[in-house]
């Protein structure tokens, strides 16, 4: 609302020569929120009772970072492989493509799924493949509240960022355009503020 009222203002001041009203609104700053990381233990329980659909869906979120719109798109011609294994060149928003590399044990069932499918890893009627509300859908049942699909895409980003500390790589596997999207993304380690202080001390 403050950045519309600001614009069309903004607009209508320098159209017809009018005082600014707006120009004089303090500025509001967006505080970032902290990372919602789904704990190790929600995710271990919903896939210990789930099955291979829907534990690929699961997977898909928490280990590799994927958003439900893309989980729903995956398919069998998206598979590649780079120098150290295998990749999914993921399907995200606004039409961009990324390469994810993927965990070996996804990647096989990935494999061993869409050979029955014939290309779709969730086929369904939304050209083809299941709608990314469904996909959603079927990962919140296995997901006690107040825990979501979302979550675990913090939670991999949270988790990808303690390996090296490398802020662009994540970004860059969770497809953002923004870096700032991205810290939203990133919990710190406990141990890390502890070892900041320790060292400030």
């Amino acid at each position: 609302m403050y950045v519309s009222l600001r614009g069309f203002f903004g607009c209508v001041s320098r159209m017809w020569g009018w005082e600014n009203p707006a120009a004089s609104l303090p500025m509001v700053r967006r505080s970032i929120p902290p990372a919602r990381s789904a704990p190790e233990e929600v995710l271990a329980e919903a896939l210990a009772h789930t099955d291979l659909r829907v534990g690929m869906i699961i997977r898909m979120a928490a280990y590799m970072g994927l958003r439900c719109c893309e989980i729903a798109r995956a398919h069998r011609r998206d598979l590649t492989h780079d120098l150290f294994g295998p990749v999914l060149l993921v399907r995200g928003k606004g039409g961009r493509h990324r390469p994810v590399p993927m965990p070996a044990d996804i990647y096989e069932d990935f494999v061993r799924i869409t050979d029955r499918t014939g290309g779709w890893l969730f086929p369904g009627k939304i050209d083809g493949h299941l709608s990314s509300r469904w996909v959603s859908k079927l990962g919140a049942r296995v997901l006690p509240s107040p825990w979501t699909m979302h979550t675990l895409r913090h939670r991999f980003g949270t988790r990808a960022y303690a390996v090296d500390h490398d802020i662009v790589a994540v970004q860059l596997l969770l497809g953002h355009s923004q870096l700032t999207t991205t810290q939203r993304y990133v919990l710190p380690a406990q141990e890390a503020l502890r070892r900041a202080v320790d060292g400030a001390a």
